[in-house]
Parts: structure tokens; C-alpha cells; sequence
């Protein structure tokens, strides 16, 4: 449903803005910064990979409002 929809959306973003700001807070150099493309490219792959597969939010048992 559409809040669940926004749910994921939010915990993406955060997810990766977590990644980024850590990144920035540690003064990445450019290792770090391939170090920080190649943990978001795995999140995001993981999780759109996760929603094809049916793994919608059955098995995490969040409550929807």
C-alpha cells in the first residue's frame, strides 16, 4: 500500500544519507569515496532486488499506520 510504499522510500533515503554523511564526515578521500559508491550500489541493488522478489514487508513485521 502507499504507506508502505513511503515507508521503504524513506528508509532508502536514510539509508544512503547515513552512508554519504559518514563518508563526508571521515574526510573520504577518493578510496573512501569508491568505498561509499560501492556500499550504496549494494544497498540499493539488495533492497530493489529484495522488492522483485515479493520480499514486500511480510517478513519484517512493521506495523502500518
Amino acid at each position: 500500500d502507499d504507506n508502505r510504499r513511503a515507508l521503504a522510500a524513506r528508509t532508502l533515503w536514510s539509508s544512503v544519507h547515513g552512508i554519504v554523511t559518514s563518508g563526508y564526515v571521515a574526510n573520504s578521500n577518493s578510496r573512501q569515496a569508491e568505498e561509499i559508491w560501492n556500499q550504496i550500489e549494494l544497498l540499493v541493488g539488495v533492497f530493489v532486488k529484495g522488492l522483485e522478489h515479493g520480499g514486500a514487508f511480510a517478513h519484517a513485521e512493521t506495523k502500518s499506520d
